[in-house]
């Protein structure tokens, strides 16, 4: 056979071409025909059908959405606000404490303590007031320079007992330090 050359080269070329495209026309055609008439395609035969099994798959990934995610999350938000909860108290009972005399100072910190566990915040982290106590500290000979210094313990019961994590009531001891304020004009 001879080779081809000028305008049997082109027709050759352009008669491969077409039936290029013919072919890809026809398994388009019958990949058309064949998924209308409910019959599906070779390549398609180990796609997941569409009749709703996956429907089982959704409990497993709900239950581990819940378990590993939501309650967690929610048990570490509960201990933090937990946490700002006992330093309110403790902040509380610092100011009360800064402006009374030495000797009325547990009397402003029981007051201060009952105010706190009457909030809704207190009963909601079921935060209870393990100790509470203050002093008032001499830095030097002038007893304008005083410091009061509240220390304050709370516990905090958990929100939800989530299976692997263990939680236990979780102490948390605040310390609060602030300068005495004057008792009149001297």
């Amino acid at each position: 056979m001879a080779p081809l050359q000028g305008n049997n080269l082109y027709r050759a070329i352009i008669s491969k071409e077409i039936e290029k495209r013919d072919r890809y026309f026809i398994l388009k055609e019958n990949c058309i025909k064949s998924f209308l008439s409910g019959v599906l395609p070779m390549r398609s035969r180990f796609r997941r059908n569409r009749k709703g099994n996956q429907i089982a798959e959704l409990a497993p990934a709900i239950f581990i959405i819940l378990v590993v995610f939501l309650f967690p999350i929610m048990v570490l938000l509960y201990i933090g606000l937990g946490y700002a909860c006992g330093w309110f108290l403790n902040h509380m009972c610092t100011r009360a404490a800064a402006i009374v005399e030495p000797s009325a100072m547990p009397t402003a910190l029981a007051s201060q303590q009952a105010a706190w566990q009457g909030t809704g915040l207190a009963a909601f982290t079921k935060a209870t007031v393990l100790s509470n106590t203050a002093a008032r500290i001499n830095l030097d000979s002038d007893p304008e320079d005083d410091i009061v210094r509240v220390t304050t313990t709370i516990q905090i019961e958990p929100l939800v007992i989530v299976p692997f994590i263990p939680l236990n009531p979780l102490p948390f001891t605040f310390v609060g330090e602030r300068p005495v304020e004057e008792q009149g004009i001297k």
